[in-house]
């Protein structure tokens, strides 16, 4: 279906035209031949249209926290694969987005049936979903039967997987809990991973000493993923921020800094 004819006249050459058509749908993957004709004329146009199938992928991990920590041995990584896509030969062949973040390719692989991708994961602002848009930004193969060494307008291919981010809970291990029987001087307890004297704190564990000062009895806890909290210079709170520890669900510590 013909869509808009426009027409501009040259000095000296024939007249050029302009054909907008809407795009018959195909059952047939490849190159179709084309022809441009005027109703009336004996005179024909005859070009080359190519249909392709749309790119599919899949991310694999398709989860990471805000942090863009996941599950992949690297951690901070997914693999993407991707089916109907053209060849890639370097990670410059192609751009990846997390939603409008750019993400660095790190390892690809690719033959004729599929292209396997691996690409480490930005963090995020917020939890939610974010697809992954991987956009070939190489130079295409001309299409079958054409003029290899010539330059053909093709569309672009992008391939889109699922991707979400989430807001880990916070936790505490006992590798994070550092107990000092004397802290050092200044607003943090351990200072270059030493308690006053250059003693190691203890993992995990603390000494029974009911009645000692508090400076004696002081338990640092490092929280991993721990919401935003306001404070000081001096290390007290801030704001509407709070914090409550419990040891044993009934016996409350008095937090210091």
């Amino acid at each position: 279906v013909v869509m808009n004819i426009s027409s501009e006249f040259v000095l000296g050459s024939h007249s050029a035209v302009t054909v907008v058509a809407v795009t018959p749908s195909s059952t047939v993957v490849g190159v179709v031949p084309g022809i441009i004709a005027a109703a009336g004329l004996s005179h024909e146009s005859h070009f080359a249209f190519e249909y392709y199938a749309p790119p599919s992928a899949e991310a694999t991990p398709a989860l990471a926290t805000i942090h863009g920590t996941t599950t992949s041995a690297g951690s901070t990584s997914t693999t993407i694969s991707i089916t109907n896509f053209p060849l890639v030969t370097s990670a410059q062949d192609v751009q990846v987005r997390f939603g409008d973040s750019a993400s660095e390719v790190t390892f690809v692989q690719s033959s004729a049936s599929y292209v396997r991708i691996t690409v480490r994961v930005p963090p995020s602002e917020s939890a939610g979903s974010y697809p992954i848009s991987i956009t070939y930004v190489g130079r295409e193969p001309a299409p079958a039967g054409k003029n290899p060494t010539e330059v053909y307008s093709r569309e672009s291919k992008i391939a889109v997987a699922p991707f979400s981010y989430y807001i880990p809970a916070p936790y505490v291990s006992s590798q994070t809990l550092l107990f000092c029987d004397m802290c050092n001087h200044g607003p943090v307890c351990i200072s270059s991973g030493r308690c006053a004297g250059g003693a190691l704190p203890r993992n995990g564990r603390a000494p029974l000493r009911p009645g000692s000062p508090e400076d004696q009895r002081v338990l640092t806890v490092r929280v991993q993923n721990a919401p935003r909290i306001n404070y000081n210079p001096q290390g007290k709170l801030t704001g509407t921020s709070w914090v409550e520890v419990s040891f044993g669900g009934s016996s409350y510590g008095t937090l210091k800094r």
